[in-house]
């Protein structure tokens, strides 16, 4: 048997959280704004985060 894969882009996730009427809790524009919460596993410490992420991302 076949793998088969489909692969959603951010198109997808805007209209999945717009659908579900959560735009408001969820800011898919801005995807590091809650970095600094999202824990890497492996080392369970912050790994999503930069002090300067909106520097480097000109956000």
């Amino acid at each position: 048997m076949e793998n088969s894969y489909i692969v959603l882009g951010n198109g997808f996730s805007i209209d999945l959280v717009q659908k579900m009427e959560k735009a408001e809790e969820i800011d898919l524009a801005n995807l590091f704004s809650k970095g600094e919460h999202v824990l890497y596993p492996k080392t369970n410490t912050r790994g999503f985060y930069h002090e300067n992420i909106h520097q480097i991302c000109g956000i």
